[in-house]
């Protein structure tokens, strides 16, 4: 639907309308053709007429020129029997006389026809000369046609070109990347993590952290995360901050932000159809996605550009707007270069989990603190700000959830997608053993 109107705003011709003006020019060139060849049955019917003519006009000169020598012999009799018998060759005379006449007679008639056949003949010649100009005309059109169709046939060659270049971007744009292994994966999630625990430390050196002032955020679903955020120890304070980044990040792990924060609407369209069939068809999502973007990128690869950075920067906006509110917009010189790159790095690990034919999850293990789940797991949760071996933290409640984990279904080709691989473990903070059990509700 979109990519048929993005597909148009080609500037050359589609291969469907060279196609019939092709079969327009080879139907007028029939008409042409057939014209051509009615006219010249009339011009063989005019030379027909006219070679009829002259053999009739031929038959008539040959009467006359045979009448003509036998009077010549009746004449050369008469002048014998003349001789012999004057009053009967008298007599004759007058006979031959009158024959004469009325040969003279038949020889006007004669004339008169054949000067109407004369004129028969010079309205055939003007006739056949009428034709034989049409002819010349018609044989012009027919050049231009040819001309015509010889210009649509290179501009098709041209079409066709066109559209095996086409083709040819569109087979390198649905090509698929090679596949990302779970220790790549690991590397990557290790590397934000740590990055963003750096930025929360260098956070809380030079500035105060105020727990009391989260009544300002308003953050929802805050207590899914953090256990009495707003009495909060100061040594977990690193932490939080990390939480909160977290919280942040990896809500743009969703499918449609695959696309970025698009303006351009054939990017949109995209992205809202990632978030219509995420859920019902996950798989067929996923595979979707990457030849998806791809093809975008060909299309207009500047507008999804532009929607890339309109997600960082909305995700670095939205991250100072809650932590500059928790440290009164007291920062490093260099905060806001470090956090871009860490956002950065996790967009980046977001698409490559997204190209890969494995189903990545990234949460915290189907598990939030106002659960009664909300308790320490080992084969699914690493401990963190605690000395206590995993034994002892098994089952133990939770204080915080301060990173998500990723969680792999399938292999790297996308089958057995029922068999769930812990990529990364969730990182936690289990609550001291002398904290009242009634607390975690």
């Amino acid at each position: 639907m979109t990519f048929r109107r993005l597909w148009s705003r080609r500037a050359e011709p589609s291969y469907e309308d060279l196609i019939n003006r092709n079969n327009q020019l080879e139907r007028s060139l029939q008409t042409t053709n057939g014209d051509l060849a009615q006219l010249r049955r009339m011009r063989r019917t005019a030379q027909e007429t006219l070679r009829e003519s002259k053999e009739s006009e031929s038959r008539l000169f040959d009467d006359l020129k045979a009448a003509r020598s036998k009077f010549d012999k009746d004449i050369a009799t008469l002048k014998n029997e003349f001789d012999k018998d004057n009053a009967a060759l008298k007599d004759d005379l007058a006979t031959a006389y009158n024959q004469y006449n009325r040969l003279v007679t038949r020889y006007s008639a004669l004339s008169i026809d054949h000067g109407n056949v004369v004129s028969v003949d010079l309205e055939a010649r003007e006739s056949v000369q009428a034709l034989q100009a049409e002819r010349e005309q018609l044989l012009r059109k027919c050049q231009q046609a040819e001309n015509s169709f010889q210009n649509a046939k290179e501009e098709a060659e041209k079409a066709r070109n066109q559209l095996a270049r086409f083709k040819a971007s569109i087979t390198s744009a649905t090509k698929l990347d090679p596949q990302v292994t779970d220790g790549a994966v690991r590397a990557k999630i290790d590397q934000i993590f740590y990055s963003i625990q750096d930025f929360a430390l260098t956070a809380s050196r030079v500035a105060k952290f105020e727990a009391s002032r989260l009544i300002e955020i308003r953050l929802n679903g805050l207590e899914n995360y953090v256990l009495d955020a707003e009495k909060l120890p100061k040594a977990l304070a690193p932490y939080f901050i990390t939480t909160l980044i977290a919280r942040i990040l990896f809500t743009r792990f969703s499918p449609e932000y695959y696309f970025g924060s698009p303006s351009e609407s054939i990017i949109e369209d995209a992205a809202q159809i990632a978030a219509m069939t995420k859920v019902t068809n996950p798989m067929e999502t996923k595979a979707w996605l990457q030849p998806t973007r791809k093809l975008l990128s060909c299309i207009n690869e500047q507008a999804l550009q532009e929607s890339d950075k309109r997600l960082l920067d909305g995700a670095l906006e939205q991250s100072f707007k809650i932590l500059g509110t928790l440290f009164q917009d007291k920062w490093h010189a260099k905060s806001e270069s470090n956090l871009r790159k860490i956002v950065t790095a996790a967009c980046d690990l977001f698409k490559l989990l997204h190209e890969s034919k494995a189903l990545f999850k990234i949460d915290f293990a189907g598990t939030s603190l106002n659960t009664e789940r909300s308790r320490f797991r080992p084969e699914m949760m690493q401990a963190i700000g605690t000395d206590e071996e995993d034994g002892q933290l098994d089952g133990r409640q939770l204080q915080m959830l301060v990173f998500p984990g990723v969680f792999k279904y399938g292999d790297e080709m996308g089958d057995n997608q029922n068999e769930m691989t812990v990529v990364c473990k969730a990182r936690v903070v289990p609550q001291k053993e002398s904290h009242p059990a009634g607390s975690m509700q």
